[in-house]
């Protein structure tokens, strides 16, 4: 338990840092990111199925994301 907290406090505060040093948007984009990942790797490790909805939202992301580091 105390290391769990102590991982959590930790993270939080990695967050912090991150958001100070650069900004609150970029921050949200690493979020969409390593939800893209989250998915790849639930259909390519768990096996879970791939359905177009998933693979519409991973082709949004991958734009958004794209768009976002060109325009910054």
């Amino acid at each position: 338990m105390l290391s769990g907290g102590a991982l959590a406090f930790f993270m939080v505060s990695t967050e912090f840092v991150l958001v100070s040093v650069t900004s609150a948007v970029t921050v949200q984009i690493a979020a969409v990111v390593k939800e893209a990942v989250n998915i790849l790797v639930a259909v390519f490790y768990f096996h879970d199925e791939f359905t177009w909805l998933k693979g519409f939202g991973l082709f949004t992301i991958l734009v958004g994301v794209s768009l976002f580091n060109w325009y910054k």
